[in-house]
């Protein structure tokens, strides 16, 4: 909690520098500061101690093992897709020492989610608030391997908007060889083509009912279809209180720019609503089935701009003013919430930098 609420401090503290900064000119202080922000991440994320994030010493052992096999891995592991291992070999040509390994995920993740940010949002304070207190900086300390899916998805968004339909394609293809999940990623194409009606939201949520119903033999077809193992039957009825949350979360921000944007009419507002909307519906089927939120990662990220870039639509600042204050507190109490009373959820909750702690072999 001291962590968290040290680091929005500290975010709120680089906005206000840069903004009552008189020397530096009021074109480039937005810029400077969402830099300046996400270096603070690069190493919050790449000095964290090794055993930050719940997945973090399992990916770090496997970075070792690809040391000792380097190509042989490839056809040696099962478990992990084709270019996540080659990226860890590659990796160990530049260096077998997981803190190098650390701090070039950390790059790759930081540097892709600036940009995202840069590329499409209006209010940068807020998506990097979002960022974090939507947990997305925790989880990319322990979600590494679908990190690097999600930033490939990212990157894609550019070409979607550009209506070019086979660089797209061809970024999931390429984003499935490091997790398999980023194939529910492909409906993103049409969800930013797709008119935000009645009709389609009801079509949307019927689909969803019956994912819901018949949720295991889906799951069976799909992993049959991608040629791999369903290792997930033990999930099915896990009513995960987590989801609730998820859905209750995403389902607000929702019904919050629904109401904001109810007869305007703005550049990606069918995106806007449509991919929020799918965000909430995949963290309701997950009720079921918990490990089924990692395929909401997708479009709940979007979140970071959609927030942001809807509240701009109001005229009055002042209403700008109090919407930004309580969403903020909004905010962060979800996420204090969360890292009070569910720490279990991420170890990464629980930040411990080894640039401040006493044990040598913490930074090696």
């Amino acid at each position: 909690m001291i962590f968290n609420l040290l680091l929005i401090i500290a975010i709120l503290t680089l906005y206000v520098f840069f903004k009552t900064n008189k020397y530096i000119s009021s074109e480039k202080k937005e810029k400077y500061f969402l830099i300046t922000t996400f270096i603070l991440f690069f190493i919050l994320v790449g000095f964290r101690e090794l055993t930050v994030g719940n997945d973090t010493p399992v990916y770090l052992s496997f970075f070792k093992s690809c040391n000792i096999l380097m190509w042989d891995a490839v056809t040696f592991d099962s478990y992990y897709e084709g270019g996540y291992i080659i990226l860890n070999v590659l990796i160990n040509y530049i260096s077998n020492n997981s803190r190098i390994f650390l701090l070039i995920m950390s790059l790759i993740f930081n540097l892709i989610i600036g940009e995202f940010i840069k590329e499409n949002s209006k209010n940068y304070l807020l998506s990097i608030l979002m960022y974090v207190c939507l947990l997305f900086f925790y989880s990319s300390m322990t979600m590494m391997r679908q990190f690097c899916a999600l930033c490939i998805v990212l990157h894609s968004f550019k070409y979607i908007k550009q209506q070019k339909i086979i660089p797209f394609l061809l970024l999931i293809i390429f984003g499935s060889f490091f997790h398999s999940s980023v194939w529910v990623a492909l409906l993103l194409y049409p969800l930013f083509y797709m008119k935000h009606n009645i009709k389609n939201v009801v079509f949307m949520i019927m689909v969803a009912l019956l994912s819901l119903i018949f949720l295991e033999p889906i799951i069976d077809f799909i992993c049959n279809l991608i040629g791999r193992e369903n290792y997930y039957l033990d999930r099915f009825g896990s009513n995960n209180i987590a989801n609730i949350l998820y859905t209750a979360t995403y389902g607000t921000i929702y019904l919050f720019c629904c109401v904001i944007l109810k007869n305007k009419s703005i550049n990606q507002k069918n995106f806007y609503l449509n991919v929020i909307l799918v965000a909430t519906l995949f963290n309701f089927i997950a009720i079921n089935m918990n490990i089924l939120a990692r395929a909401s990662l997708y479009f709940e990220i979007f979140s970071i701009i959609v927030l942001p870039n809807v509240i701009t639509v109001l005229k009055n600042k002042d209403n700008v003013k109090i919407v930004f204050l309580i969403t903020l507190a909004v905010l962060f109490l979800y996420s204090t919430t969360i890292i009070v009373f569910r720490p279990e959820w991420n170890s990464a909750f629980n930040y411990k930098s080894c640039l401040i702690h006493n044990e040598g072999d913490i930074c090696e």
